[in-house]
């Protein structure tokens, strides 16, 4: 299955209250499939820290083909879910 579009994913850590946070601000476009959560321990979280230096969470990266990972803004994808723009 090819992928059309990048996929935006959320790097996070169950046991970090920002990552609660963001994760709620983010809910509606999680439902609505633009955002995807990925926990940390999971494969795609390997596949990600592979590729991305995760230095803090919650990380923003983007999915610009199946397996390739690139760095996107955290903070303007929440102040885009806040806005209701995602």
């Amino acid at each position: 299955m090819s992928q059309s579009t990048p996929k935006t994913l959320v790097y996070s850590d169950p046991h970090c209250p920002v990552c609660k946070t963001v994760t709620k601000t983010l809910r509606p476009a999680v439902k609505a499939g633009k955002v995807t959560i990925v926990k940390d321990g999971s494969k795609k979280a390997k596949q990600i820290l592979e590729q991305v230096k995760i230095r803090y969470v919650p990380e923003c990266v983007t999915e610009v083909e199946p397996g390739k990972f690139v760095r996107c803004d955290i903070a303007k994808l929440v102040r885009q879910a806040e806005k209701g723009e995602l």
